[in-house]
């Protein structure tokens, strides 16, 4: 007999793929009308076509029907990469081989000692290690990349104790520090490659020797 929570992911199954196929059928229908693939004339920018939003679900759909689990993996992994920074795909480079780094944050000091409001997030050495291009936007891309699910941010480790010395140096931490006006704390983490950030780059990556740093960059 079925569990409870099984018979729940089944009948929501059931459900997501009714509303597929109903969708899929809607634009097969609609695939009929002579209006429904109209192109304007060429050299003649048109607005969107009110149901353009409409018809671009309806093909997601119906690729969500007959692709393969491989496809769709291909799919993710194209979508991700589209969405990166050249700096990024390096920071992705650096992390690949499973090596952990130091990151920090600069907030506000709270109540009782805990932290406040953040002033800087993700600040690490990772862009340097890297050799990114721009070593003072390493924590927007860290942002980016934590949304994205390509990397974590996990607790301090007892193995970064230099790293974070030598990252409490840095320009953008030390200005943090003075925007918040003598009251910062500094709070430490760590930085790694998650399982979608490892499943991509081994299934995208070809065989290469370490990254190093472009000439005059500094590593």
């Amino acid at each position: 007999m079925l569990g409870p929570s099984l018979e729940f992911t089944e009948r929501e199954l059931a459900r997501v793929e009714s509303l597929v196929w109903r969708e899929v059928r809607h634009r097969l229908d609609a695939a009929g009308s002579p209006a429904s693939g109209a192109m304007p004339p060429s050299g003649h920018v048109s607005e969107p076509r009110d149901d353009a939003a409409r018809e671009l679900l309806a093909q997601l759909l119906t690729a969500s029907v007959e692709q393969s689990a491989q496809q769709a993996q291909v799919r993710l992994f194209i979508w991700l990469l589209e969405q990166l920074h050249p700096d990024e795909a390096r920071i992705l480079a650096a992390l690949s081989d499973g090596t952990c780094y130091p990151v920090i944050h600069v907030c506000m000091r709270g109540h009782l000692g805990t932290p406040g409001p953040v002033v800087l997030e993700n600040a690490s050495s990772v862009g340097r290690a890297a050799g990114v291009a721009l070593p003072d936007a390493v924590p927007a891309y860290l942002s980016h990349l934590r949304m994205l699910g390509l990397v974590s941010v996990g607790p301090e480790s007892a193995l970064l104790v230099d790293g974070y010395e030598i990252l409490l140096t840095e320009t953008v931490v030390q200005q943090a520090e003075r925007d918040a006006g003598g009251h910062s704390r500094i709070v430490r983490r760590s930085l790694r490659l998650t399982a979608l950030g490892h499943a991509l780059w081994d299934a995208c990556s070809a065989p290469q020797r370490a990254l190093r740093s472009p000439p005059g960059r500094e590593s």
